[in-house]
C-alpha cells in the first residue's frame, strides 16, 4: 500500500513511506536527520482571508514582484497566469460571488475548506461515489487511495459523539454552503434534487470530519535573518488524508512541515521497525499542563491520551531537571545496556562503552558550541551548515539521556526549526 501522493520529497530530504502508521518493516531503523517518511499533496486547501492580498490564492507562494488580481473580484490575488487559470478552472469561479460570505468570521473556518473539497471532487466524481454505512467500512475498489473522495469520506466524524446544538449548527452551515455552491453555477447542468442532496449530505459530513482532520498550512516568518527568533505562522488549511491516520502523542516522534500546499511528515526521534509513527494535534507535553491537554483532546478529537508523556505525567519545560548522568543505550535498537557489555543482546550489535562515552561527550561539546552561536540569531546558512551537528547530537540524546530532561526539549526545539527552514518560508527585512 503506497500511502503518499505521487508529490516529490524536498531537496536534500531522503523519502520513505508509511505503511499503516508504522515504520516501515524493511529498514531496521529510521536514522533521525530529517527523513521524510510522508509526502502528501493536499486532497484540497484553502488560504486563510487574512492573507488573500499577499500570497497566491492557489500555490500560496508570497510573489515578489507583482500580483495578479482575480478575473471578476478584487478579493484575491495570484502570483502568475497559470495559478490563476487553474484556480479559475478548478474552483475560484464557483466561490468568487460568494467568497466574501464564505470566509465570515461567524461561518466557521472549516466552512471555504469543506466548500473546497466538494469543488476539487467535482459533481460528478460526488454523485457515483459510494455512500459508505459507517467510516471503518473497506473501500469499494479494496485499495486505499489518497486521491479518491472515498477515503476523504471515511474520515472520522464523531457523530455519534457530538452534541444536538453542535449538529444543528454544522446542518444550518451547510444548507448555507448548498446555497452558495447553486449561487457559484456548479449544478446548473443537473436536474432534481438528488445531486443537491448529495452534495449537502457532504457537506455535513465534512463540517464534522474536518474539525478533526483539517491540517494547517505554515510559514516561517524570518524577521531581519534572525532565524533562531522565527515564528510559525498559519496562512491556510489543507484535508491530508493519509497524513490523517497518524495517532496523537504529546512527545511525537514526527513533525509536519508545509511545502506550498503540500505536507512532509519528517521523523525527529528514532523510530524503530514496526513500532508507531505518532503526530502532535498542538499539545505537546513540555508547554501544556496535563490536565489541559487531556480536556482540549477530549472536547476537540474525543479521546483521552495515554502516551508515555500522559501516563508518566512528564512535568513542564520549566520543572524539567537536567540529566544526571549517561545511560547506555544500543545504537541501532535502543535497548538499555550495561557499561560491560560488549554485544547488544537483543540485535546482536557490537558495543564499547568508553568509545559511546567519548563519542557523546564531544558531540555535546560540539552541539554547545554551535548552539550558542545560532542563538545568537546566525542567518539561515548557518542554520544549514550546522544542522547535521544537530541531528547526531539529538540521535546521541536518545542513545544516552533517559527522557524527560532539558537537554532533550532544548536540543529538539533547535532540530525542529532548522527542519522548518526547508518548509515554507518568507523572510522579513525591516526597513
Amino acid at each position: 500500500m503506497r500511502c503518499s501522493s505521487d508529490a516529490r520529497p524536498p531537496s536534500g530530504m531522503d523519502q520513505y513511506w508509511l505503511s499503516g502508521g508504522t515504520s516501515d518493516e524493511r529498514n531496521k531503523s529510521f536514522r533521525m536527520g530529517g527523513e521524510v517518511l510522508v509526502m502528501e499533496e493536499a486532497y484540497a486547501h484553502a488560504l486563510s482571508p487574512r492573507f488573500f492580498a499577499t500570497h497566491c490564492l492557489h500555490c500560496l507562494q508570497s510573489p515578489s514582484l507583482q500580483y495578479l488580481p482575480c478575473f471578476r473580484c478584487a478579493t484575491v490575488c495570484f502570483c502568475c497566469e497559470e495559478c490563476r487559470e487553474e484556480a479559475w478552472r478548478t474552483y475560484h469561479k464557483y466561490e468568487c460571488p460568494t467568497l466574501s460570505l464564505l470566509v465570515d468570521e461567524e461561518i466557521g473556518c472549516m466552512a471555504l475548506l469543506a466548500f473546497r473539497v466538494v469543488l476539487n471532487a467535482g459533481l460528478q466524481q460526488i454523485l457515483s461515489s459510494d455512500e459508505p454505512a459507517e467510516e471503518k467500512e473497506p473501500f469499494p475498489s479494496g485499495v486505499y487511495d489518497p486521491r479518491s473522495l472515498s477515503v476523504v469520506k471515511r474520515l472520522v466524524s464523531h457523530e455519534k459523539e457530538r452534541p444536538a446544538g453542535d449538529l444543528f449548527k454544522r446542518t444550518v452551515t451547510a444548507v448555507f454552503l448548498l446555497n452558495c455552491l447553486e449561487i457559484g453555477g456548479l449544478f446548473q447542468d443537473e436536474d432534481g434534487e438528488s445531486a443537491q442532496n448529495r452534495v449537502g449530505a457532504l457537506l455535513l459530513r465534512l463540517l464534522q470530519s474536518l474539525s478533526c482532520n483539517a491540517y494547517e498550512i505554515s510559514e516561517l516568518w524570518v524577521r531581519n535573518e534572525e532565524v533562531s527568533r522565527g515564528e510559525r505562522v498559519q496562512i491556510g488549511g489543507a484535508v491530508y488524508p493519509t497524513v490523517s491516520l497518524l495517532n496523537h502523542s504529546c512527545d511525537p516522534n514526527v513533525i509536519r512541515i508545509s511545502h506550498g500546499s503540500s505536507c512532509a511528515v519528517v521523523a525527529i526521534q528514532p523510530i524503530q521497525p514496526g513500532h508507531e509513527i505518532l503526530d502532535n494535534y498542538g499539545y505537546v507535553f513540555h508547554s501544556n499542563e496535563f490536565k489541559s491537554r487531556q480536556e482540549t483532546l477530549q472536547r476537540q478529537y474525543f479521546f483521552r491520551c495515554t502516551c508515555r508523556a500522559c501516563e508518566e505525567k512528564w512535568p513542564l519545560l520549566e520543572n524539567l531537571q537536567v540529566a544526571s548522568g549517561i545511560s547506555h543505550r544500543c545504537p541501532r535498537c535502543l535497548v538499555d545496556l550495561s557499561k560491560k557489555v560488549k554485544k547488544c543482546p537483543k540485535c546482536g550489535k557490537e558495543y564499547n562503552a568508553r568509545k559511546a562515552e567519548k563519542k557523546f561527550r564531544s558531540s555535546v561539546d560540539s552541539y554547545r558550541g554551535i548552539s550558542e552561536r545560532l542563538l545568537q540569531n546566525k542567518g539561515e546558512y548557518e542554520w544549514r551548515e550546522a544542522f547535521p551537528v544537530i541531528s547526531s547530537h539529538v540521535r546521541l540524546l536518545h542513545q544516552f539521556v533517559k527522557k524527560p530532561c532539558k537537554e532533550h526539549v532544548r536540543a529538539m526545539a533547535l532540530l525542529k526549526q532548522a527542519l522548518y527552514l526547508q518548509g515554507n518560508v518568507r523572510e522579513i527585512n525591516a526597513a
